[in-house]
């Protein structure tokens, strides 16, 4: 029941950001748009990130884990 509102939820965030699922295939650069649906899914809804890494076609948790902290940090600004 909680994943079906998770999947719902990021099928939503897709649409809102003019995105359809196949834009999730792509370059080994991860585009921002991917770290900014993660962080609002987990902001919104605690979404794991082992969840979220496979929604989002990223093969290592532990890279979305550093965007993540690098985003929220504004490390690159």
């Amino acid at each position: 029941m909680q994943e079906l509102r998770w999947e719902t939820r990021f099928a939503e965030l897709l649409r809102e950001a003019g995105l359809e699922s196949s834009d999730l295939e792509g370059s080994r650069k991860q585009p921002v748009w991917k770290w900014r649906i993660a962080d609002r899914m987990q902001q919104e809804m605690g979404v794991p990130l082992v969840w979220l890494a496979g929604a989002l076609k990223i093969s290592r948790t532990a890279t979305l884990r550093m965007a993540l902290w690098r985003m929220r940090q504004n490390v690159d600004k």
